[in-house]
């Protein structure tokens, strides 16, 4: 078969292909060892897995990183679908009880906030001490109660800080005392260690449910005898909603979360009830205090209440926002998920828009009830901790057009019917419990923390990880 005929037919192939091609003989290896063929298939894999953060653009990497990286991409895909039999924890050191880790994506770097003052460290996961870390952001006048981070380069990332203040009080139009919360949002570059504040604001309400992204923030609260509000704000570009009443939600439901579900979608989950709206219009912002009438909103779709289920106070939502530069579109998403515990439940578009199915499957199962005690949730990836002091890995579906090349070269299907979970070897003293505090599915890092079953929080906490 002529070359340029194999040359073709090679860019239709997976990772593992490819590799068995290179090694079949001198020939077919110097045909494969081609920087094109290469910078080709990691383009292909990066449209529906955005990692690992490459260091270089793609046009200025050399042939070796190519193959480097996109074989590197390859087996942590398979690690994250659980197709790795021998993906396992081993124990690396560990930090100081209290730190509360929190990994920079890409997992080289991570986030400490220290009592008694809330300071922002950044630490290396490279040093030998790793409690040693440096200083940045600046110090907060009230007391920190959220923060979320999302990576916007390389060795770059914007953190969201929403602190409050205990001490004043505003009244609000029913009478109550509100609480008044600051936000503040941050540039950060890890190697220059200098940081810039691009947006602040503050608003009279306490927050339940915070949501960042590297355009937009959203947060919900609820105020005693009234409905759920939210705030949604384009920090990117200085816009922002109208504070929205959200009407059809229980007084009754917990917190729960808010995710922004792409371009023209959101969604608000409490209490195993999904409510998904429509995103409203963005306004220029005047000023730093975000203050007004509220507004009515109402869900264009609405779950049902499973009855004998088991209510969640924080459910996470798939992010299944579309890759950046495509145009918005109005067209209903047509599948979502909702974790919640020891269940995740499938919502798929039925014959009418705005009409959804919803199957619910167990995250591990067999399992009793109550068996989930905490996890990690990744793009691609969640780990779980369970009551029998297990670890199991679950792979997150991945939602982009199943035409995409991506799908074939890591051999992995666009819509699997089912998540298979894989059990993290992880060995434990008799008497010890354990909770996942920090998980980056790229570099496969995991922070736990470790105490006596008998008494409340941890002794210790550990850095391991997946290999």
């Amino acid at each position: 078969m002529p070359f340029d005929v194999i040359f073709s037919l090679s860019l239709h192939l997976s990772v593992k292909d490819l590799c068995a091609l290179r090694a079949t003989s001198r020939q077919l290896r110097h045909l494969v060892l081609n920087r094109l063929l290469w910078s080709i298939a990691l383009r292909d894999i990066l449209e529906i897995r955005p990692i690992p953060r490459l260091s270089y653009a793609l046009d200025d990497m050399s042939l070796e990183e190519l193959l480097k990286a996109t074989i590197r991409l390859n087996a942590l895909d398979k690690k994250n679908r659980g197709l790795d039999p021998d993906v396992k924890l081993i124990q690396i050191s560990s930090i100081d009880v209290g730190t509360a880790p929190v990994f920079v994506p890409g997992g080289r770097h991570f986030v400490t906030v220290q009592e008694p003052d809330d300071s922002f460290f950044i630490h290396d996961f490279g040093t030998s001490d790793l409690s040693a870390g440096r200083p940045f952001l600046p110090r907060f006048e009230h007391q920190v109660v959220y923060w979320r981070m999302v990576p916007v380069g390389a060795t770059e990332f914007n953190i969201a800080v929403a602190t409050l203040d205990l001490e004043s009080y505003a009244v609000g139009p029913t009478g109550y005392p509100l609480d008044r919360s600051y936000v503040h949002v941050f540039h950060y570059d890890i190697i220059t260690n200098i940081w810039e504040e691009i947006d602040y604001f503050y608003i009279d309400a306490r927050f339940q449910a915070f949501y960042f992204d590297s355009e937009l923030l959203a947060m919900m609260w609820c105020h005693v005898a009234s409905s759920h509000s939210a705030y949604i704000r384009d920090y990117a570009r200085h816009k922002g909603t109208p504070v929205l009443g959200l009407t059809g939600i229980d007084l009754t439901c917990s917190a729960g979360s808010i995710v922004i579900l792409d371009q023209c979608h959101f969604v608000v989950a409490a209490d195993e009830v999904a409510h998904l709206f429509r995103l409203p219009a963005f306004f220029p912002i005047s000023g730093t205090h975000v203050a007004g009438a509220t507004v009515d909103y109402s869900p264009i779709w609405r779950s049902n209440t499973t009855p004998k289920s088991i209510a969640f106070r924080a459910p996470f939502v798939a992010d299944m926002r579309p890759l950046s530069g495509k145009s918005p579109t109005s067209i209903p998403p047509t599948k979502w998920m909702v974790w919640s515990g020891d269940y995740w439940h499938v919502i798929t578009q039925g014959t009418a828009p705005f009409e959804y199915n919803i199957e619910r499957r167990r995250c591990l199962p067999g399992r009793p009830d109550y068996t989930v005690l905490g996890h990690c949730f990744g793009k691609f990836s969640a780990l779980h901790g369970t009551s029998d002091e297990e670890l199991f890995i679950l792979p997150l579906p991945i939602n982009h057009h199943p035409c995409s090349r991506g799908f074939a070269r890591l051999n992995a299907p666009p819509d699997p019917d089912d998540m298979p979970s894989t059990e993290v070897p992880f060995h434990l003293d008799d008497e010890e419990g354990m909770v996942v505090l920090s998980y980056d599915e790229e570099s496969g890092h995991v922070y736990i923390g470790l105490g006596d079953r008998e008494l409340p929080g941890w002794q210790r906490i550990v850095a391991a990880t997946l290999s």
